[in-house]
Parts: structure tokens; sequence; C-alpha cells
């Protein structure tokens, strides 16, 4: 009987999720119709445009490279633009958004304190940030969130399928963002320990189906990338850019420690899966998170997913004081992560950075310049090659004469374009310039030479 009022409740809940679903996209949209008015791009954004475009121009899917989850590539080849990639973005976040809701309003919390929580949530600058500008942080854990909830399902229910659905949303998941590579063993080995199972080939069998998806799609990428690289070893290092220190998980997530306390005290079980992204960030440092703002989310899903159906009435003031706390300890961090980024002039005060401005002027000469004619390293360059809109004026690592033209740019190149030049075959040029060429132009980070015979690409541009 109590599964029939489930269904039915979730039936009744069906339905409203698609209209929610533009409706808590709205803010997320309106700042991003913002930042792509003042042209504002995102680090991730660049790297996505940058070789999107490369592998739209060239019909070589593997000139991407097997460091990057592919799936965000892939829903950006239909029309590569930052256009269609804002729309994604946006897309992916209200989906989130609905998903977390409709977690909340499963349970029986008054609606007065569903917006509370879900306004510290949804609202704070740090998912506003990762909602307009890191497709493959947010579309990566909408997936893992599917995949926790089915996970969750087959704990309670004790059917199959509901593994297998796990497996599958790891798996896109997997193409998605790095975390998840951590996640499925986590789930894996928790199995024995989640409700009976005395049967232990049931176990196994219950295990393998879960692991299968992912494990096929590892398999599967692994072998892509000994095919055309001759390495069948990826890390996905283009993402492992953050190091997460002990703040980032004891301190800075009140409502995971509320729904944590509650888990202890109402299903002592289920505080084992809730537990996994901290016992993850403990032994995994590098877990392929780019940003506290990633971190903050990661464990904002777990809190909101790991909560009862019926929470006590101390339960509920436990909850209140977390989702304030939430508030205190989050808008500092995330305004500092914001300030930084130069996010918070354009997406807030609507006052565009002069550095963006002049990246735009410079990205609109550099389009007129003939294929092929710009020697660059995209590894440094990613952003003005995103904002140009196309690949086809430059020669990139992805092309094998560039090895040869880093060389002797003069000869294979008219134009040479640095960027920030560590870890690059370029950055020998950084001071001093290639044989037959001079210096055009020096701005924000970037340097610009060409050929002395070649005419200058940024006569209309006032340099400084």
């Amino acid at each position: 009987m109590d599964s029939a009022k489930q269904r039915r409740r979730n039936e009744e809940l069906a339905a409203p999720f698609w209209h929610w679903w533009p409706w808590l996209a709205v803010p997320y949209a309106l700042l991003t119709l913002i930042l792509l008015q003042h042209h504002y791009l995102g680090d991730t954004a660049a790297y996505l445009l940058d070789k999107t475009y490369l592998a739209a121009e060239t019909g070589h899917l593997e000139s991407i490279g097997f460091v990057y989850p592919p799936l965000p590539f892939l829903l950006l080849l239909p029309w590569p633009s930052l256009t269609w990639l804002a729309v994604i973005t946006v897309a992916a976040a209200g989906w989130l958004a609905a998903l977390l809701l409709r977690e909340l309003l499963l349970t029986n919390l008054p609606r007065w304190m569903i917006v509370i929580i879900a306004s510290s949530v949804f609202s704070s600058p740090g998912s506003l940030l990762l909602g307009t500008e890191n497709l493959p942080a947010i579309l990566g854990f909408v997936l893992l969130f599917l995949a926790f909830m089915n996970y969750d399902q087959y704990v309670r229910d004790k059917l199959i399928y509901h593994a297998f659905q796990s497996g599958l949303w790891l798996s896109a998941a997997f193409f998605t963002t790095p975390e998840a590579l951590y996640f499925l063993p986590a789930f894996a080995l928790l199995l024995p320990f989640l409700g009976d199972q005395r049967d232990w080939r049931a176990l196994f069998a219950a295990m393998g189906v879960l692991a299968f998806p992912t494990l096929a799609a590892i398999g599967i990428w692994a072998y892509l990338s000994w095919l055309f690289t001759g390495h069948a070893t990826f890390a996905y290092p283009a993402f492992h850019q953050y190091t997460a220190t002990e703040t980032d998980w004891l301190w800075s997530f009140p409502i995971y420690w509320g729904t944590a306390f509650i888990l202890a005290a109402r299903a002592p079980v289920r505080l084992l899966v809730h537990l996994v992204p901290l016992v993850l960030m403990v032994l995994f440092p590098f877990l392929g998170l780019v940003s506290g703002s990633e971190v903050a989310v990661l464990f904002t899903i777990f809190a909101i997913a790991g909560l009862p159906r019926h929470i006590p009435s101390w339960g509920r003031w436990v909850l209140l004081i977390a989702a304030l706390g939430q508030w205190a300890v989050a808008m500092p961090q995330a305004n500092q992560t914001l300030k930084e980024r130069g996010w918070w002039k354009v997406g807030i005060t609507g006052q565009a950075d002069n550095r963006f401005a002049i990246d735009l002027a410079v990205s609109r000469q550099l389009a007129k310049a003939p294929p092929r004619s710009i020697l660059t390293d995209d590894r440094q360059t990613y952003k003005l090659v995103a904002m140009t809109g196309t690949s086809k004026p430059f020669l990139l690592p992805a092309n094998s004469l560039f090895a040869i033209a880093a060389n002797q740019p003069a000869i294979f190149c008219p134009y040479l374009l640095l960027g920030n030049t560590d870890n690059s075959e370029l950055a020998r040029f950084d001071r001093k310039a290639p044989a037959g060429m001079v210096m055009e132009a020096r701005f924000n980070q970037y340097t610009l030479y060409r050929r002395r015979d070649a005419p200058p690409l940024l006569y209309h541009y006032p340099m400084r």
C-alpha cells in the first residue's frame, strides 16, 4: 500500500517537473545573457569552443584529444558557437535545479522551509557561476545525481534494473566529468553493506550489472586512445586544476552535515552512501574538480538526495540552521572566486572588463588572417582562438606540421601568437623574437610576432 501511495506521489510530481525546468533556468539564462552581451568567456567555455572548432573544421574528432571528456564537445558539434554552448549550459543548470527541487518536495518539509533550502542552494554565486559557464561540471552533476538516485532506489527495492540504470548514468557521467571514475568503485564496494544480501551470487550479479556500462565505456575510450595516440591511458588531466583542502569539506557545507546528522539518527545504513564524496575527497585530493564552487555543488547534491522522506520535527530545525549556515559560509568564498575571474564586474554590475574588450577586438582582426597563417599553441591561447570563432587562421599542435614549424616559425607561418608560454614549445620566443620576425603587438598576456615581409594584422587596433 505504501509503495502504491509513493507511486501516485511520484506521478503527481512528474508532470510539474517539466514545467519547473524552464522556470528554474531563468536566473541562469538572464545572467548568461548579460555575459554574452559583454562577450565574457570563461576558461572552461573557451577550452570547449577551441577544441570543438578544430574538430568541426578538420573533420577529425580525435583532434580534441583523449585528455578531455568527449560528451560536452559532441553536444557542441551540431552548432559550434558560444550561443549554443550557453543554451546547453543553462538547460543543464535548470535540469539539475528541477531534480533537486523535486527531491525536496518528496519530503514532508513545509513549503516555506523548502524555499529557504532551495534558495541557499540554487541562488548562491557558486551555483550561478557553474550554471552559466561550466558545461562539463553542471552536466556531469546532473548525470551523477541521476546515477545516485537510481543507486539509492536499488538499495531500497532491490530491483536489478535500477542498478543497471545507475550504471548507465555513471557511464554517461564518465564521458562528461572525471570524478565519475571514482564513484563507480565506491558504489560497487558499498553494495555488500547495504540491505540484506545473503546470496553472494545475487550480490556479484548486482555489482556486475552496476559496473558493466561504465567499464565498457572506459574500455572503448582506452581502445580509441591507443588506436589514435598509441597510449591506452587517460587521466583527464586537462580538468585536474584544483586541489581540495580540509576547509572545503570540513566547514564549508553545513547542509551536508545537517543531512548526515539526520541520517545518523534515522537511517545509519544510508549514511554510508552519504559519506562517499567525503571519503573520496580525503583519499583522492585530485578528484577532477576544478573549483571550490564545484566541490560545493557536489556536496549539496548528496545533501539533498540523501534526505529521508520523513524528517522529524527536530530534523527540520537542523536543516533550517544548516541552510542559513550555507548562506553565511558559501557567499564570501563564492564572491571571492567571482571577483578573481572578473565575472562579478560583468555579471553583476553589467560593466565590461577592459581585458575582454581588448581580446575581442584582437580576435576579430585575427579572424581575417589567411588559413594556417598564425602559429600558436592553443593550450595557452585557447581563449583568443575561441573568441575568433574559428580555428582556420591558426596552425595548432593538433596539426602534424606544428612541431616542425615551432623550430623555424618564419618559414612556415607569417605570424606567431604567444600566450602564457609555460610548458610550451614556443616558450623560447617569449623574450626574443624568432629569426625573420618582429614584434607587432603585446596585449594582456599575449604577444604577436609577424614576419618582416607580412602585412600587419592589427593595423586597425590601437596597441599599447
